[in-house]
């Protein structure tokens, strides 16, 4: 399964445990202890099992889509840049 970071970031690692809060069999060793997964995102995106990206999408770590949400990259503007973004969306 292909997940996408939320943040707009290029290459990031994220350590993930979701044993924590799921009792799914992939998220365990055979001794029964939590397994870490280590998710490297290249070019913003990253395959995982299927198991392990709808608990990242689930769990707010990932989306499923490339795109940014608008407000987020609206937010990172400095303020000039801004307030012209928003007058060209009508805002």
């Amino acid at each position: 399964m292909r997940i996408f970071l939320k943040t707009g970031r290029q290459n990031h690692k994220m350590f993930v445990t979701p044993g924590e809060k799921s009792d799914c069999s992939d998220f365990f060793m055979p001794d029964g202890s939590k397994r870490m997964f280590t998710v490297n995102f290249k070019d913003g995106e990253a395959e995982v099992t299927s198991n392990l990206g709808r608990y990242m999408l689930d769990a707010g770590l990932a989306q499923n889509t490339r795109f940014v949400l608008l407000e987020n990259v609206i937010s990172a503007m400095a303020p000039e840049h801004r307030v012209t973004t928003m007058r060209h969306l009508g805002a």
